[in-house]
């Protein structure tokens, strides 16, 4: 998680975040991820650990929001491909990614297997 402040600091998740739950700079506690209509903080550093990824994993998103819906085109041709979410969205074929249809939880144990 991150404070709402500083996106550059994060701290370890101790459990759910509850508003009033604060960082050490006064910031409201949040977690690191982004949310509908944010901007994606440091996209082109992110483009370039895809580029370099060994195995992409998408998980519970419909990938309809862009720019980081975009991030599995940077995915190289040879890098396997995996996406979990309960409803898995229509996907070109030409990505070739592996579907797990299932929640988050249930999907990353089907995913380790399938990684094993």
């Amino acid at each position: 998680m991150r404070s709402e402040w500083d996106e550059e600091k994060t701290f370890d998740i101790q459990g759910d975040i509850h508003v009033g739950d604060l960082a050490p700079d006064g910031g409201q506690l949040r977690p690191f991820i982004v949310w509908f209509e944010e901007p994606v903080p440091k996209l082109e550093k992110a483009v370039y650990i895809v580029e370099d990824a060994d195995v992409f994993v998408i998980i519970g998103t419909s990938l309809q929001v862009y720019p980081a819906a975009g991030l599995i085109n940077y995915v190289p041709k040879h890098v396997p491909r995996y996406i979990i979410d309960k409803h898995i969205p229509s996907l070109p074929s030409y990505l070739n990614v592996t579907a797990i249809e299932s929640t988050a939880t249930e999907g990353v144990k089907k995913l380790r297997e399938l990684l094993m």
